[in-house]
């Protein structure tokens, strides 16, 4: 009967904000937002870059917006913008984020300084 009571809350935590649970994919990397630390996550089999989105909670919440910024995340991804080396040691020290720090382990780490394209 607890297993069945846990499970249950489990799913009702799941349910309450689906977003921070399923990962996107886009050309081989994982978009995964951590919304208790306004951290997006990117990996791929070799890498993991962070991203800092503070203040973006409700646009990572609307499909739409969260797509767009993951598209414009991996566009400064490929073109190597705002990006630099980091360690598990300033993760785990910046963001306090035991699970970014899990998902990195073993991968070279960076940092992305997310810009937003200018709308005109």
């Amino acid at each position: 009967m607890k297993a069945v009571f846990a499970l249950l809350l489990v799913g009702i935590a799941v349910a309450q904000n689906p977003n921070n649970y399923r990962p996107d994919r886009i050309h081989g990397y994982t978009f995964d937002y951590h919304s208790y630390a306004d951290l997006l996550v990117v990996t791929n089999t070799s890498t993991c870059i962070l991203v800092s989105l503070p203040g973006k909670d409700d646009e990572m919440r609307n499909l739409q917006e969260r797509y767009k910024i993951e598209d414009d995340v991996y566009a400064q991804i490929v073109s190597g913008q705002g990006e630099h080396r980091a360690t598990l040691s300033e993760i785990r020290s910046d963001y306090h984020d035991i699970r970014a720090v899990f998902e990195c382990f073993r991968k070279r780490v960076y940092e992305l300084t997310y810009k937003a394209p200018s709308t005109k």
